[in-house]
C-alpha cells in the first residue's frame, strides 16, 4: 500500500514549538505542542535558551508518531516568531542566550536611529516605532557588551537557527529580515546606512531569499534525531504573522487577529502604506504586503492573572463561568495591559500595567475579567488604524491559541463592533507555511489558497455590552493618558528598588549548558543574561 503524501511543519514560537502534519487534500493530520520556558526579570530582560527550540523540535516530531500514520514526509516547512536575535559565533553556536522580541532591552536605542534617520527608517523598512526590533538589541549588545559583540560571527532569529540545525544552511526570508529594522522592504537588500549605525557588516547577516525558496535537504544527522528520511527539502517560509495572514485565509475586507502570547491585528495590502503606528512590510505571497500592529503581550498576561484566580485558560467552560459572573465592565475594574511596554494604542517604552477601579468589594475574577477587556480594548485601537489605513475592513478573523476560547470571541465582537469569525484551523502560522509548501508541491492552484480554512463560527456584537465597553474605551484612553506622566516617575522608581544592593539579581554571569555537548555558555556582559 502506498504511502500517504504529507508535509511536515515546525513553527518555532515564543511559548512552543509546533509541529503539525497536512496532506495532499489541504487537511491537517496531527499536530503537537512542546512548550518551552522563557526566563525573564522584573526590569524587562526576556530570554530563551537556543538549543530548548532544537530539543522541542525533536520531541515534537516524535510525539507526531508519523510512523504510525503511514505517511510519508515529502517537504518540511518552518515558520517562527519575529525580531528575536541569536548571536552566533564562529562555530556557528550561540554565545548568548537569544534576546526574545519581547526584551525591552534595546527600544532606546532603536529610537535612537529612528531619531537619526527620521523618516527614512519607516521608508526603507516599513517599521513603525514603539517596539525593540531586531537592530536595537544588536546596537545595545554593541554599546553594553563590546567585548561579547566582537565575537559575534552572525545574527540569526529562531527559525534560521532551526534551519541551520536541519540543512546546515544558513538563510533567511525576507518577512524575517524585515522585522530587523535593518532591511529594505521595497528593494528587498540590506539598507547600508542602518547596518553601519549598529556597526554591523553584511556578511554576519544571513543571505535572503522568497519564503517560497526551497533552501536545503535534511542531513543526515539530523534526520536520524528525528526519524525521518535523509534528502527531505526544506521550505524556507516566513515569519509566523505573514504565515498566518495565508494560513488564515482572511478576504480583503476583513482583519485578521492572532492571540496567543502577544497578538497582532493584520490585513492584506496591494501596495506599500506609511501610516502612523502601524508596520507594512512583504507578505509570504509575491506581490502582497500586510500592514500590522500588535501588543507586548495579551495571552501572557491572561495566563499570569488567571494564575492568581487559580483557574487555567485551558478549562474554558471554568473560564466562562468567572468572566460570566464577573460581568461586562469588571464591575468598573480597568486594566492597561502594558505588561511589556507600549506597543498597540500607547507608543511609550516604559509603559507597565495598570490596574485601576479596585474597592475591597471586587473578586479576582473581576481581574480576569478586566485583563480580557483591556486586551480587546487596546487591540481596538489598532483595529481603528487598520480601517483608517485600509478602507472596507467590516470583519474580524481570529486564529491562535486564545481563538478556542467562544467566551473571550464574544467579548472581543462587542468591544470592536464587528463579527468575529473564528476559522477551521486556528493554528493559522503552522497552515500558512503547509500552504507554501503546497504550492510547491503542485497540490494546490493559487486561488485555491485563500479557501482553504472556512469559518466555522461567528461571534457578533450585543447591544447592551456595547454600551458598557464604550464607556470603558473612555476610561481607557484617558487612563493611558494619564499614565504618560506616570511611567518616567514608575521607571525612575523601579530603578532605586532594583538597584544592585536591593538585590535585582542583575549582577549575576549567566550560565546556559547545551543540550548535547554540555559546552558551557557564558555572557561576558553580566547584564547580558535574565
Amino acid at each position: 500500500m502506498q504511502a500517504q503524501e504529507a508535509v511536515l511543519t515546525i513553527d518555532v514560537g515564543t511559548s512552543a514549538c509546533k509541529a503539525a502534519l497536512f496532506d495532499a487534500r489541504l487537511q491537517w493530520l496531527r499536530g503537537v505542542s512542546v512548550a518551552y520556558e522563557r526566563q525573564a526579570v522584573p526590569r524587562g530582560e526576556v530570554c530563551q535558551d537556543a538549543d530548548a527550540w532544537i530539543q522541542a523540535v525533536r520531541r515534537a516530531v516524535a510525539q507526531l508518531d508519523i510512523e504510525s500514520l503511514g505517511v510519508k514526509v515529502q517537504m518540511i516547512a518552518l515558520t517562527s516568531q519575529r525580531e528575536t536575535v541569536v548571536p552566533m559565533g564562529r562555530d556557528l553556536r550561540p554565545i548568548t542566550p537569544p534576546l526574545l522580541w519581547l526584551d525591552k532591552r534595546g527600544i532606546a536605542e532603536a529610537e535612537g536611529l529612528r531619531a537619526a534617520f527620521g523618516d527614512c527608517v519607516q521608508v526603507w523598512t516599513g517599521l513603525a516605532g514603539g517596539s525593540a526590533y531586531s537592530a536595537g538589541k544588536i546596537l545595545w549588545l554593541r554599546r553594553h557588551c563590546p567585548d561579547v559583540f566582537g565575537r559575534i560571527y552572525a545574527f540569526l532569529q529562531p527559525k534560521d537557527y532551526v534551519l541551520y540545525w536541519l540543512s546546515h544552511e544558513l538563510a533567511t526570508d525576507y518577512t524575517l529580515a524585515a522585522r530587523t529594522m535593518l532591511f529594505n522592504v521595497q528593494e528587498k537588500r540590506w539598507q547600508s546606512e542602518l547596518l553601519e549605525a549598529c556597526g554591523v557588516r553584511e556578511d554576519q547577516l544571513p543571505p535572503v531569499y522568497a519564503p517560497k525558496t526551497i533552501v536545503g535537504r535534511l542531513t543526515d544527522a539530523a534526520a536520524w534525531e528525528l526519524g525521518l528520511a535523509s534528502g527531505i527539502p526544506i521550505l524556507l517560509g516566513g515569519g509566523d504573522r505573514p504565515c498566518e495572514v495565508l494560513g488564515s485565509g482572511i478576504l480583503p475586507h476583513e482583519v485578521m487577529e492572532s492571540s496567543g502570547t502577544t497578538s497582532n491585528m493584520s490585513c492584506l495590502a496591494i501596495r506599500p502604506v506609511m501610516a502612523e503606528g502601524l508596520s507594512c512590510t512583504p507578505h509570504v505571497l509575491d506581490g502582497a504586503w500586510i500592514l500590522e500592529q500588535g501588543i507586548s503581550a495579551s495571552g501572557a498576561i491572561l495566563e499570569w492573572v488567571s494564575a492568581l484566580v487559580g483557574v487555567s485558560l485551558t478549562d474554558t467552560q471554568a473560564v466562562q463561568r468567572l468572566l460570566d459572573v464577573a460581568g461586562p465592565g469588571s464591575a468598573g475594574v480597568l486594566m492597561l495591559p502594558l505588561f511589556m511596554g507600549g506597543k498597540g494604542r500607547t507608543q511609550a517604552a516604559e509603559a507597565t500595567g495598570v490596574v485601576s477601579g479596585l474597592t475591597l468589594g471586587h473578586r479576582p475574577e473581576h481581574l480576569l475579567r478586566a485583563a480580557v477587556e483591556a486586551t480587546a480594548y487596546e487591540l481596538d485601537e489598532v483595529l481603528r488604524r487598520l480601517q483608517r489605513a485600509v478602507s472596507g475592513l467590516v470583519a474580524v478573523r481570529v486564529v491562535g491559541g486564545m481563538a478556542e476560547n467562544a467566551a473571550l470571541n464574544r467579548i472581543k465582537a462587542s468591544v470592536y463592533g464587528l463579527p468575529v469569525k473564528r476559522p477551521k484551523v486556528l493554528h493559522a502560522a503552522a497552515y500558512g507555511a503547509f500552504l507554501l509548501a503546497a504550492r510547491s508541491l503542485g497540490w494546490t492552484p493559487n486561488q485555491s489558497l485563500r479557501d482553504a480554512n472556512p469559518v466555522v463560527a461567528v461571534y457578533t456584537p450585543e447591544p447592551h455590552e456595547q454600551q458598557v465597553y464604550a464607556a470603558g474605551v473612555a476610561a481607557y484612553q484617558a487612563l493611558a493618558n494619564v499614565m504618560t506622566e506616570v511611567w518616567p516617575l514608575l521607571e525612575a522608581y523601579q530603578e532605586q528598588a532594583l538597584a544592585k544592593d536591593g538585590g535585582s539579581g542583575q549582577d549575576r554571569a549567566l550560565e546556559r549548558r547545551g543540550s548535547d555537548d554540555k559546552t558551557e555558555i557564558r555572557a561576558d556582559c553580566p547584564d547580558i543574561g535574565c
